[in-house]
């Protein structure tokens, strides 16, 4: 693996994880809005 593709694979790894945590948030708040109780300690 070379110095470029390793970049490029950390830079889209980054992009998709902050992708999937602020999924996995709206999805939080979606489901609190349902049961109308927010979670108070949400990492």
């Amino acid at each position: 693996m070379g110095k470029d593709t390793r970049r490029k694979f950390d830079k889209e790894f980054k992009q998709n994880t902050v992708k999937m945590i602020i999924e996995g948030k709206r999805r939080v708040e979606e489901i609190s809005r349902d049961q109308d109780v927010v979670p108070k300690s949400y990492p």
